[in-house]
C-alpha cells in the first residue's frame, strides 16, 4: 500500500521530543517493516526534524520518500532567520564580550607572571603603573558623570511612573494586547498559506492510496484528492477552556481543530472513551475506529550486551550502572535548581519519583508539586521529584514561583530536552513513575515506558486510564483522583512503600501491552485504511 503522511508542524516543533512525534516514528517503522511505501509531506523547515526522527527510530531513509514544500512566505523565512540568529547569539552579546575580555586578561596576567628578565618586568610594571594613573585621572571622573546621569534618568522614570500611574499601565496593556493579537493573526495566515502550498504539492505529485493526518491542526487537508484518514488524539483545549484561557494562541488552534472535525469523514482515535464521547456523540462521526497505542519499549536504549555466561542478575546490574552513568549528564540540563547544590548530587544513589511530560495546563503539574510537598514535609518520604518540564519558561511562572516560595528547588529537579537514552535511563532508575494528567488522548505512554525498564506506575483516575486498568483489577492499587493532591500524595506513598509488589501486579497489564508492537499496530492502521478506502469507493 502507498501511504502518505501529512505533517505541517511549525518550525519550533522537534518531533523526537513530542509524544505524537515519537508515536508517528513508531508507526512509520511499522509501515516500512511490513513492506508498505511511505511518503511524508512536510514544509521545508521540518525536513531536518523528520530526518532526525527516522534516524532515531532506526528507519532506513531510503524506505521513506520526503515530499518537501519549499514555498514558504518571505515573512516566514525572515522569522526563521531571526530565530536562528537569536540561537547563535546565545545568552547575550554583552556576556560573551565580557567573557572574552576576561579570558584575554587572564592570558596577559599569566604571561606577566612568567617574565624572567628583571628589566623587562620593571618596564612592564612601570607601563602598568602609568596606565593605572591615566585610568584614574580620566576614567574615574567619567564613570562618576555616567553614574550621575543614570541615577537622574532612573529618578525621572520613577517620577513619570508615579504621575501617569494606572493610566500608563492601561495604555501599555492595550498596546501589548494589540501587538499580540496582530502576531496571532499573522501567524495564522502564514500557517494557512504553508498548508495550502503543501496540499497543492501533494495533489500535483504521485497519487497515494491513502493520506494519513496524525493531528487535527490542519483543516486545509480537506482539499487533498483521494481518501483522507485523520487521527483525533483529543480536543483538550475545548474541554478545559479555563486552564488554556491565559494563552490566546490556543483559541485559533482550537478553531482549526474543530474545522477539521466538522469537515472530515474518516477518523482514527486511541481509546473508546474518546471515540464515543467526542467523535460520535458530539460531532456525529460514525466512521471512527479505535486503535490503542503501540507499546513504547525503552529497554533497547539502555540494555548492555553481556556475554552468555553472565547471569541475568549481573546483566541487570550492568544495565543499572550504565543508566546511572547516563543520568550524570543531566546536571548540565537542570533548570530552576540551585546549580551548586545539584552539582554535588550523586546520581548513583539518588532516589526519585519521575514524571516525563511537558508543562501544559491539563498535565496538572501544580497539583503534583503540592502532592510532593506533602510527601516531603509531612509524610517524610526521602525522595526527589524529577521532571522533564522546563519550569524556567515564562508561561510556567506560577509553578516555578510556588516551588521557590516553598523552598522546593533543592528537591524538585527539572531536566528538559532529554535524549531518548537519557529518558530511558531516568525511567529505569526511578523509584516510581507518576502521571497526574487530567486528560489524555488514550492510555498514557508513561506506563509502558516505565514498565519496560522496571519502574511501576501510579496515575490519575480518568476514563482513558480506567477503561484499561479496570480489566486487570488494578484500579485501587494504581489510580488516584487527579483533583485531590492529598489523594495523589497518598497513592505515591503507597507505590513507594510497595514498589516490588506493585511492579509484579502490573506485569500482566504490561505483557498485554507489550504484544502491541509497532508492526502489529501498523497492521491495524493498514486494515483501517483499507476499510476507509472501500467506503470511499462505495460512496462514489
Amino acid at each position: 500500500m502507498k501511504i502518505g503522511i501529512y505533517t505541517a508542524y511549525d518550525a519550533s516543533t522537534v518531533l523526537g521530543k513530542e509524544g505524537l512525534g515519537r508515536y508517528l516514528g513508531s508507526l512509520v517503522r511499522g509501515f516500512t517493516a511490513s513492506g508498505h511505501e511511505v511518503t511524508v509531506a512536510c514544509p521545508q523547515w521540518s525536513e531536518e526534524t523528520v530526518r532526525a526522527l527516522l534516524l532515531d527510530f532506526q528507519i532506513d531513509p531510503g524506505r521513506v520518500h520526503l515530499l518537501i514544500s519549499d514555498k514558504i512566505p518571505v515573512v516566514a523565512r525572515l522569522y526563521l532567520l531571526r530565530r536562528k540568529k537569536k540561537r547563535r547569539e546565545g545568552r547575550g552579546r554583552l556576556r560573551l564580550l565580557l567573557r572574552a575580555c576576561w579570558k584575554q586578561c587572564k592570558a596577559v596576567g599569566k604571561k606577566i607572571l612568567t617574565i624572567t628578565n628583571p628589566l623587562v618586568f620593571a618596564l612592564v610594571a612601570f607601563l602598568a603603573g602609568g596606565a593605572g594613573l591615566v585610568t584614574g585621572v580620566v576614567a574615574i571622573p567619567l564613570a562618576l558623570v555616567i553614574g550621575l546621569l543614570l541615577f537622574l534618568c532612573k529618578k525621572l522614570g520613577e517620577l513619570l511612573r508615579r504621575r501617569l500611574g494606572a493610566k500608563a499601565d492601561k495604555v501599555r496593556r492595550a498596546l501589548s494586547k494589540k501587538r499580540r493579537d496582530a502576531h496571532i493573526k499573522i501567524t495564522t495566515l502564514l500557517t494557512e498559506s504553508v498548508c495550502r502550498h503543501l496540499v497543492d504539492l501533494i495533489n500535483a505529485s504521485e497519487a497515494q492510496d491513502v493520506w494519513f493526518v496524525p493531528a487535527l491542526f490542519w483543516p486545509e487537508i480537506h482539499n487533498i484528492q483521494g481518501t483522507r484518514v485523520v487521527c483525533a488524539p483529543d480536543l483538550v483545549t475545548a474541554l478545559f477552556p479555563g486552564q488554556f484561557a491565559q494563552d490566546p494562541y490556543h483559541i485559533p488552534a482550537t478553531r482549526r481543530c474543530v474545522r477539521t472535525l466538522e469537515q472530515e469523514t474518516y477518523f482514527v482515535t486511541y481509546c473508546d472513551y474518546l471515540r464515543d464521547s467526542l467523535l460520535r456523540r458530539k460531532y456525529k462521526k460514525e466512521e471512527t475506529i479505535t486503535i490503542p497505542h503501540a507499546n513504547n519499549d525503552m529497554a533497547p536504549y539502555i540494555t548492555i550486551d553481556a556475554k552468555e555466561e553472565v547471569r541475568l542478575n549481573a546483566q541487570k546490574s550492568f544495565t543499572t550502572a550504565f543508566a546511572r552513568g547516563v543520568l550524570e549528564g543531566l546536571r548540565g540540563k537542570a533548570v530552576l535548581t540551585n546549580g551548586a547544590y545539584f552539582s554535588t548530587l550523586s546520581m548513583k544513589h539518588l532516589r526519585y519519583v519521575f514524571y516525563a511530560s511537558q508543562c501544559r495546563p491539563h498535565k496538572n503539574m501544580l497539583s503534583l508539586v503540592r502532592a510532593y510537598e506533602e510527601l516531603l514535609r509531612r509524610r517524610y518520604c526521602g525522595v526527589k521529584l524529577l521532571l522533564t518540564a522546563d519550569l524556567g519558561r515564562p508561561e510556567n511562572k506560577e509553578i516555578a514561583d510556588y516551588i521557590l516560595a516553598h523552598r522546593l528547588q533543592y528537591d524538585i529537579l527539572c531536566c528538559p530536552n532529554l535524549t531518548v537514552q537519557e529518558l530511558a535511563a531516568a525511567y529505569h532508575c526511578a523509584e516510581l513513575v507518576v502521571n497526574p494528567t487530567l486528560y489524555e488522548g488514550g492510555f498514557p505512554f508513561t506506563f509502558g515506558e516505565g514498565m519496560s525498564v522496571g519502574a511501576p506506575s501510579v496515575m490519575s483516575d480518568i476514563p482513558q486510564t480506567r477503561e484499561v486498568v479496570e480489566a486487570f483489577g488494578l484500579a485501587d492499587e494504581m489510580l488516584f483522583d487527579p483533583y485531590d493532591w492529598r489523594a495523589m500524595a497518598e497513592r505515591i506513598e503507597y507505590g513507594l512503600e510497595n514498589r516490588a509488589a506493585l511492579y509484579e501486579q502490573q506485569l500482566p497489564l504490561y505483557h498485554a501491552m507489550a504484544e502491541r508492537t509497532a508492526q502489529v499496530v501498523a497492521g491495524e492502521y493498514v486494515a483501517a485504511f483499507e476499510y476507509f478506502i472501500e467506503k470511499d469507493r462505495a460512496n462514489g
